[in-house]
């Protein structure tokens, strides 16, 4: 009997898989914007000042984030109670929290330090150190006048402003204050002008004049405050500012000025003066006594100087000196230089220094500068390096004269009539003379010129590296009659 044949049951399909649960859309950045709008929305209708609005984002902006932080939990919450799959952030939603961060800490930062960053904005000719975009301005002028003590000299200190100083017509001090000020309304400025008024106060001799802000008054000491003072012109000054320029004009008295921020100038003065910059241009025209200028100076022009210069710190832009009947002294992180008289001009740049009409001793240790002297008298002492040297003697006697230079040309003009010993040296390089009595001798990469021109007279001494050493000659010139 067959066996029965059992067919087996059909195999079962597998079940597709159950669908995604659906996903929502996240309000979060919807609400973040619309929150943006309405607040632009609120400044545009005038609800909201501008100033008022900036500094209230500056100020809260993190909590737009965490506004969509919370949204975001919220719906992640729900996702799970209710089954579905929660959002992401997306493309959208990054490019948004980036755009919010980026323009936030913007915002904080200009509100944090932009009362310091902003000193450099000019508002019709005046330092005003607050954002014009966050108010109005307002101008004010004061006159004010005092008895000076008789004898007595001069304190004026003013935190953030010009101030100018000059020679009065009678006994008194007399000032002109105008004050710039960026303000939301005119009482904000009427209290910011309050607390910058400045104020009179003795002590002894010295009778200060100052204007340096009021505690507890917001920007009493961001508004511009520029000050025109008339002191008896044999009164000693001293002129302090934080940010602003500072002019003495017309002095029988030292003068001492400093400032941190901004260009000073002396000019008429018949006694010393003293001068501190930490950036700015420097400017000096008949000062009787000595000067001294010390700091980070940007151009520095100084002529007709009575007494010693001495010029000291950081210089980044030219400097110009002419007609000093007394030393000369230059210092500074690269350039050491010292010249006993200059009846000439001195004009120093980066990377290249020209002296007219100097007597000796001269100085000079540089680098990485080419040097010009013309109409050199007296002796000279040089050393530089990575530039050309040119030196010109036009007055006898010749003195003695040491120039050291590397990577660098040396050219020495003589006058013709002079009296001298020479002794030359360079490696790499060619000795050239237009005298005859002076001998060159060439061993392997050195060569050498010596030898006595006239009686002998003063010591020359040349020496170089990777450059040539030439010795001209020149007539004398036949004195002015």
């Amino acid at each position: 009997m067959a066996t029965p044949t059992i067919t087996p049951p059909p195999p079962i399909p597998p079940q597709a898989p159950p669908p995604p649960a659906p996903r929502r859309r996240s309000f979060a950045g919807p609400v973040v914007l619309i929150s943006i709008g309405v607040l632009f929305l609120l400044g545009n209708m005038g609800v909201l000042d501008k100033y008022t609005l900036f500094s209230g984002f500056a100020k809260y902006w993190p909590l737009l984030l965490i506004l969509w932080g919370v949204i975001k939990l919220v719906e992640n919450w729900n996702a799970q109670r209710e089954g579905y799959r929660s959002s992401g952030i997306g493309a959208g939603g990054v490019v948004l929290i980036i755009f919010v961060i980026i323009l936030g800490s913007a915002a904080t930062g200009i509100m944090r330090f932009g009362p310091e960053l902003q000193g450099n904005i000019d508002v019709d000719g005046n330092d005003v150190p607050f954002f014009p975009l966050f108010g109005n301005k307002y101008t004010f002028t004061d006159n004010n006048s005092a008895a000076f003590p008789a004898g007595g000299s001069i304190r004026v200190v003013n935190e953030r402003g010009n101030v100018k100083l000059t020679a009065s017509s009678d006994d008194r001090v007399h000032v002109v204050t105008n004050y710039v000020v960026i303000a939301r309304n005119l009482s904000d400025a009427n209290n910011i002008r309050g607390a910058r008024v400045p104020v009179f106060t003795n002590e002894g001799s010295i009778l200060d004049l100052s204007s340096t802000g009021t505690k507890g008054v917001d920007n009493a000491d961001k508004a511009s405050v520029n000050i025109e003072v008339q002191v008896p012109r044999k009164a000693s000054a001293e002129v302090q500012t934080l940010r602003g320029d500072v002019r003495v004009i017309g002095r029988d008295g030292d003068v001492k000025l400093s400032t941190s921020r901004g260009d000073a100038q002396v000019e008429d003065v018949n006694g010393k003066a003293e001068v501190h910059l930490r950036h700015g241009d420097f400017d000096a025209r008949k000062v009787s006594g000595d000067l001294s200028v010390e700091g980070r100076v940007d151009d520095c022009n100084v002529a007709d100087i009575g007494g010693q210069v001495e010029l000291r710190g950081d210089y980044f832009g030219s400097i110009n000196v002419s007609r000093v009947p007394k030393p000369v002294r230059f210092s500074s992180s690269r350039t050491n230089l010292e010249i006993a008289k200059l009846d000439g001009d001195m004009r120093m740049e980066s990377g290249d220094l020209r002296i007219s009409s100097m007597s000796g001793p001269v100085t000079l240790r540089t680098r990485s500068k080419d040097i010009h002297f013309d109409s050199l008298t007296g002796d000279l002492t040089l050393d530089d390096s990575n530039g050309e040297v040119e030196v010109h003697v036009s007055k006898l006697p010749v003195g003695n004269i040491d120039i050291t230079n590397r990577n660098g040309q040396v050219r020495l003009t003589l006058p013709d009539k002079g009296s001298f010993s020479l002794d030359a040296e360079t490696r790499n390089g060619e000795v050239r003379s237009d005298f005859g009595e002076i001998r060159t001798e060439n061993v392997r990469d050195t060569n050498h010129a010596s030898g006595k021109v006239g009686t002998g007279g003063g010591t020359i001494r040349l020496r170089t590296e990777h450059g040539d050493i030439e010795i001209r000659k020149t007539s004398m010139q036949p004195p002015t009659p």
